[in-house]
């Protein structure tokens, strides 16, 4: 009989791979999959709850679902999540809220299981937005030039004086490696901006738009505002029929420029593999700055 945790394993690591599968192809993500995860990891949970005879790990994960729900929620309200973004954290919520016997990861998980989880999850997740954004950045010619304009004289020859200065000390001591976070943050702050001033929107016909697809600017006809772009439920499909109806009218010209946005959802599935069986990874490289080596 296969166990609820290695079962529990199986459907979440299908589950968010058919999810990222549809988002990087659709940009979308059916409601049936996260929904159906979340339904299939409570069931999960209550069933290795009844064989540990211990309910208290079914009400953990269904707590800290609800807190991984609400942690998503403020990305999604600040417009920077999709609503399966939100789905999926909680679904590694009340999965994962505490690691099953069945697995012994590599690295040493000195904290509950589900903080190795969320720092794992934005690790990677800033990790694979800043690949992500080369790779746009270079099949774009905008990006380079808009970032080089953003960045003033003075600021760009502190930068630069500042990590040599840092790597200089860092030969005699290691902790002050972490210090290269200020300058490196700050220049990647300002170049994720200019990828996504100039990556992260497209023009698109009425027919292609889709709900949850969020406008550059509002969308008016005359003065009545059709669709608001700091609303962050997107587009829905009331507003999506009406808009056809401006277009046919000739009331609306037939181009639009939506938020496309990095697909976040392949993160969720590394994260699970990475969480189960390697561990910390960002403790990891903590101690390995801190001490130069990792702790086992």
């Amino acid at each position: 009989m296969v166990s609820p945790g290695l079962l529990a394993f199986a459907v979440a690591l299908a589950g968010m791979s058919i999810a990222s599968y549809t988002d990087v192809q659709k940009r979308e993500v059916p409601n049936k999959i996260s929904f159906g995860l979340i339904a299939a990891m409570i069931i999960l949970r209550a069933i290795y709850a009844l064989q540990e005879n211990n309910l208290f790990y079914l009400w953990l994960s269904l707590g800290i679902g609800a807190a991984f729900f609400g942690m998503g929620l403020l990305f999604f309200y600040a417009q920077q999540w999709g609503g399966a973004d939100v789905k999926l954290l909680a679904v590694l919520g009340i999965g994962f809220a505490t690691i099953y016997p069945e697995f012994r990861p590599i690295l040493p998980v000195s904290w509950p299981f589900f903080i190795t989880i969320l720092m794992n999850f934005f690790f990677i997740a800033v990790a694979y937005s800043i690949v992500y954004s080369l790779i746009l950045a270079v099949s774009n010619k905008r990006v380079f030039p808009d970032f080089k304009a953003s960045l003033n004289r003075y600021e760009l020859l502190f930068g630069i004086l500042l990590m040599i200065t840092i790597f200089i000390l860092g030969r005699y001591e290691k902790i002050l490696y972490a210090l290269l976070a200020a300058p490196v943050f700050w220049f990647l702050t300002k170049f994720l901006r200019s990828v996504d001033k100039n990556c992260m929107y497209k023009k698109t016909k009425v027919d292609k738009l889709v709900e949850f697809d969020v406008p550059e600017h509002d969308i008016k006809s005359g003065k009545k505002i059709i669709v608001n772009s700091k609303d962050p439920n997107g587009i829905t499909l009331e507003q999506i029929a009406q808009l056809k109806k401006y277009v046919r009218a000739g009331k609306l010209k037939n181009e639009f420029n939506v938020k496309w946005g990095i697909p976040l959802i392949p993160v969720f599935p590394i994260t699970l593999v990475a969480s189960l069986y390697f561990g910390d990874i960002y403790f990891a490289l903590v101690r390995w700055i801190v001490f130069g080596r990792i702790i086992f």
